[in-house]
Formats: C-alpha cells, sequence, structure tokens
C-alpha cells in the first residue's frame, strides 16, 4: 500500500509540472490598461477567480485577482472574459436569483447583441447601448409537478428581431450554450452584422480499449465453527470460534473492455470509465490449527482446559466479472505521452459455481465436535486506486491497488492487478 501511495505522489508530481502551458493572451486591468502577456491556460469549466500571468516566458508568474480585472482573453481559446454591471432583477419564478453588480462574465458571443454567461450558468443579453438582460430557466416543483420558467425564449423573441427568425425558432430553444449562440448567430446573420463566437468544443469523447492482464492477491477467508466438547452422548459444553486464514500468494488472468469518456473543459485531462473484466480465483486448501478454552470437567471430573482443533479450511474456486466504475486524471507529459491517476468502486457479479466454504475436522479428539457456522454474506465490492501510462493515445498500461474487494464471505484486500490496453474505437 505504502508503495502505491508513494508511486502515486511521484507522478502526480511529475504530472503537475507538465500539465498546463502559458499561452499568449491579453488582460486589462482596473485603470484600463491592456497588458500583453502569457495567461496560464487551465482551460477553467468555470470563470476564474484569478489568473496567473507572466510578460515573458524566463519571468516569474504573477497572480491577479479577478476583482482587478476589467478582462482577459487567451488568443485562439474560448476564454474571452469581461466585467460587467449586472442589474438587479427580483426574485424570478421558481426562485431563480440572479446576482447583480460588477463581475467577470464569460463572453460566448461578442458584437452588437452579445452573449454572457455567469458562473452560476445564467445566460445574459448585452445589447449596445441598453442595459444588459438576463436569461431566465428554471425547472422546479410547484405542489406535485414539475413546472418550468422559460422566460429566456419570450425575451430572446422580443429582442432578436428579425425575419428568418420565427416563433417556433424560439418555442423548442434549449437552454444550453450551443442553442443560444445559434439563434444569436442567426440574428447577426440576418442582420448582416459581424460577431466574434468564443465556443468550447463540447463534444465528449470517447474510447473503448480491449483489456488483458493479470491479478496478484491473497485469499482471506473468515470462517465461524461451532465447538462441541461431549462428556456423555446428550451432556456437552460448547464454544464459538471464528477462524481466520490467508492463502498463499496467488495469480489469474483478467480479459475485458474499458469504456472512457473525457470530459470537455481542463484539456480533456478529466474522465469517467467503467471497466468490465472476466476474473478468476483459485481455491483455496489451508490447514488450520485453533486453540478453544472450555470453562467445564471431562466425564472423570479433570478440568477440560484448552484444546486444539486442526483441520482443514477449503474455498471452491470461482468466477466472477468485476465492474469498477471510476474518476481519471491525465497528466500530459508529451505530445505521444501521458500519466494518469485513478479512483474507483464497483461490484463483482458472480457467475458459475456460487463461493463456498467446508471444513474438515482433523483433530484427533474424539469428543470432540465441530460444524461449519452460519456464515454473514458481506456482499460482491471494490475499491480501487490506479495509476497509468499511455503511449499515443493508443496503448496502455495500469497497475491498480484494491484497497478493498470483498467476494461475499471471503475477500483479496490488497490485491494488486497489471493490466494491459489497446484502443480498438
Amino acid at each position: 500500500m505504502k508503495k502505491t501511495i508513494l508511486l502515486l505522489a511521484i507522478m502526480l508530481s511529475i504530472g503537475v509540472n507538465a500539465q498546463t502551458t502559458f499561452d499568449k493572451g491579453n488582460f486589462v486591468n482596473k485603470q484600463n490598461v491592456t497588458v500583453e502577456c502569457l495567461i496560464k491556460n487551465y482551460d477553467w469549466a468555470s470563470i476564474p477567480k484569478e489568473i496567473e500571468y507572466k510578460i515573458n516566458e524566463s519571468d516569474e508568474a504573477s497572480t491577479m485577482p479577478a476583482a482587478q480585472l476589467n478582462s482577459f482573453y487567451i488568443y485562439g481559446t474560448s476564454h474571452n472574459y469581461k466585467t460587467f454591471d449586472v442589474p438587479i432583477i427580483g426574485i424570478q419564478k421558481g426562485d431563480v436569483f440572479v446576482k447583480s453588480g460588477p463581475q467577470l462574465l464569460k463572453v460566448l458571443v461578442e458584437g452588437k447583441a452579445s452573449l454572457l454567461k455567469s458562473n452560476d450558468g445564467i445566460y445574459i443579453l448585452a445589447l449596445e447601448g441598453e442595459m444588459l438582460k438576463p436569461l431566465i430557466y428554471k425547472k422546479y416543483i410547484n405542489g406535485d409537478a414539475f413546472e418550468e420558467n422559460v422566460a429566456f425564449r419570450l425575451e430572446l423573441y422580443n429582442t432578436l428581431k428579425c425575419e428568418t427568425l420565427k416563433i417556433e425558432d424560439f418555442k423548442k430553444l434549449r437552454y444550453t450554450d450551443k442553442q443560444l449562440i445559434a439563434v444569436v448567430n442567426e440574428y447577426y446573420k440576418c442582420q448582416g452584422g459581424e460577431s466574434r463566437t468564443f465556443q468550447r468544443e463540447e463534444e465528449l469523447e470517447i474510447s473503448i480499449k480491449a483489456i488483458a492482464g493479470a491479478n496478484f492477491y491473497k485469499t482471506n477467508v473468515e470462517l465461524d465453527l461451532n465447538v462441541r466438547y461431549y462428556i456423555d452422548e446428550e451432556q456437552y459444553y460448547r464454544e464459538s470460534k471464528s477462524v481466520s486464514a490467508q492463502s498463499n500468494a496467488q495469480n489469474n488472468f483478467v480479459a475485458g473492455f474499458e469504456a472512457e469518456v473525457r470530459l470537455p473543459y481542463n484539456h480533456k485531462k478529466w474522465a469517467v470509465f467503467i471497466v468490465p473484466t472476466y476474473n478468476t480465483q483459485n481455491k483455496v486448501s489451508k490447514d488450520i490449527a485453533v486453540d478453544t478454552s472450555f470453562e467445564g470437567v471431562d466425564w472423570l471430573g479433570r478440568p477440560i482446559g484448552t484444546l486444539k482443533i486442526k483441520g482443514n479450511v477449503l474455498l471452491n474456486s470461482i468466477s466472477y466479472i468485476e465492474v469498477p466504475i471510476g474518476l481519471r486524471h491525465y497528466f500530459i507529459i508529451s505530445e505521444n505521452s501521458s500519466l494518469n491517476i485513478s479512483a474507483a468502486y464497483g461490484v463483482s457479479i458472480n457467475v458459475g459455481a456460487k463461493p463456498n466454504f467446508t471444513f474438515r475436522n482433523k483433530s484427533n479428539i474424539t469428543s470432540l465436535y465441530v460444524s461449519q457456522g452460519t456464515q454473514q454474506a458481506r456482499g460482491f465490492s471494490l475499491l480501487r486506486i490506479g495509476t497509468g501510462y499511455t503511449f499515443k493515445d493508443r496503448y496502455s498500461v495500469s497497475i491498480n491497488y484494491y484497497a478493498g474487494k470483498v467476494l461475499k464471505s471471503n475477500d483479496t484486500n490488497g490485491a494488486v492487478s497489471i493490466l494491459l490496453g489497446y484502443k480498438i474505437f
């Protein structure tokens, strides 16, 4: 476990230093001075609270709070932000609250009619010489029914008057970057005006990999035993014993596939994934010896004291499909190489024979009787962390550590898997 954490820490420190670049851009401060500079491009999913910048590549980076900016723009990207004074409006139907006052907003379309977006996800229309118009949308519960406040459609219809835009174009308009940018651009097209669009690539990047590898593990078993010491045919002392056993090191082949979805922000360094794989667990046969302590006397009146139970625990081999679902973060090393760390939680679905314990008593004490107690089902769950390397976005290798991996009444906590991947889609 310690080695795995150390490896993850090393990869994280390497990745952080190789991940985010300073790109050309500019900012305008509160004194209305434009500064050409290099801005650290985190590919933000929301409006940043500050920016890091430097005038020259060799300079030390400086920080500028968003509150001290009139605007900033990273050239050739969707990251264009300007400060606007948002007017006060009352709480709208559905308890929609719009933050008012000067604030940095993301510019989606810029021109005589600009489309803006706040950090609260509210779109705002800005027309030259007019007060800003927040575009209101909210889905909410009214009594036992779901209702929608779609005031943004009427606001846009009343504002963006043009021959090519009909009322039908607004009736089914969705509250998304893509659709609102499209309707504003159609307005510009109809008016013959000029505009600039700063639109993020919204499409999710989906990939499928074939996966093969091996698990390395030790099976940990726990078994409840009912122990009886007979004085005669009817009288006995009893004790319940919980015994544990661990198999020798084992390994098994793993095969399956991985489906991954790269999220469209932060340079697509975040991804969610699911990895169904077929696994087998070898049978476990383990001799055990456990002491019992009876507070009683035998048929001759002598104290029984401590007796040693000897026996064999046998767990049959099983097959299961493991389905981890998790989150992965990539660290870009070069154009062809990247590292990643991941965490996943999931379940294991038993297929074929069910897990079954048997205990064979090998004690040579004729008055001692041992039977297997009822095992409490513990479910099939897993929790793992991992690290990996990807080459040319096609070949991958990963090492995964299972902090928890429960298979009904046994576990392989601490197991390690090594998986090789090949992108097929």
